[in-house]
Order: structure tokens, then C-alpha cells, then sequence
């Protein structure tokens, strides 16, 4: 089912997720968040990778799935489990702050450990742009916010057209 992204005001996208600990429960939710993922790039023409996080459709559980380089990842119970010691100025948008990006000190390599929709866990070694995502969609499962991370909070937001 297709569901309208939280946006920003929404307490719940403060709000820490719980742990799956119900694979086959989860996968309504999978399903949910890749019909409205699907829904928002064909209304919106999004031409790059997209992320959700649960929490952006109500759901309160560590369920995110990232988009990156024509291939899906669901991750559930994700974890960081390493980091560079190097960040670097990501260029963000989130979609419960449609229309907003801001450039966001991210690690510039990140490695996680995450299960999949069949309950498999799997590592992901990820670097640059799709390390920043990885960072971004964990933060919305934590109830932090891309803003959070500004030095100036939602001062720093600029407007941008650019998906």
C-alpha cells in the first residue's frame, strides 16, 4: 500500500525503532515501502537512488531499504560496525523534508551488518554517497534527524527543485 511520507514536525520521526525480531511480520511493512518508494519516483521523476526509513510511514521498527546504483537493499536491524576515520560533506535531502538538502558531515566509509527480508545477514562495505544514505536511513531508525547533524539546525536547509 501506498503511504504519505511523515514530515517534518512529526514526533515520530523522533522516536527510536524497535528491534524485527518477526521476519515474516516485517515483510508487510517491506512491501508498504517499496510501493511508495515506487509511487514517489514515477510521480516525482526521482532520477537517483532513493531511501525510506520505516518510521517515514509510521512504523516504528529498524526497517529501512536504500536504493543505490540500480540495486535494492533492505536492511533490518542494521548496525555500524565500523567507520574511516574521514567524513566528508554529503550533499542530503530527506523525503520528510521534501524540497530541503544540506550538506551533512558523513563518514566517508561505513561498514554495516543488516539481515535481510528472509531473515540472512549480510555486511555491506559502502563508501562516498551510498555510505552518506546507509548514515542517513540508520539515523531516521535512531529518531535523528539529517538536521540534527547542521551546525545551525534547519538554518542551514536550502531549497532545491533537484530530486
Amino acid at each position: 500500500m501506498i503511504i504519505n511520507v511523515v514530515q517534518r514536525g512529526s514526533e515520530i520521526l523522533e522516536k527510536k525503532c524497535k528491534i524485527v525480531s518477526n521476519f515474516e511480520n516485517a515483510k508487510r511493512v517491506i512491501v508498504d515501502m517499496r510501493e511508495t518508494i515506487q509511487h514517489l519516483k514515477t510521480t516525482y521523476n526521482f532520477t537517483r537512488g532513493m531511501g525510506l526509513a520505516a518510521p517515514q510511514i509510521r512504523e516504528l521498527l529498524r526497517i529501512a531499504i536504500i536504493e543505490n546504483d540500480g540495486y535494492e537493499y533492505v536492511l533490518i536491524n542494521p548496525e555500524i560496525i565500523e567507520t574511516s576515520k574521514e567524513k566528508h560533506p554529503a550533499w542530503e535531502g530527506c523525503l520528510s523534508f521534501f524540497k530541503y538538502r544540506a550538506y551533512v558531515p558523513r563518514f566517508k566509509k561505513v561498514k554495516v551488518r543488516a539481515f535481510n527480508e528472509n531473515g540472512k545477514e549480510y555486511i555491506i562495505d559502502a563508501k562516498n554517497d551510498f555510505a552518506a544514505s546507509i548514515q542517513h536511513e540508520i539515523d531516521h531508525l535512531d529518531g535523528i534527524l539529517f538536521v540534527d547533524k547542521l551546525k545551525n539546525g534547519e538554518k542551514d536547509l536550502v531549497v532545491s527543485d533537484k530530486a
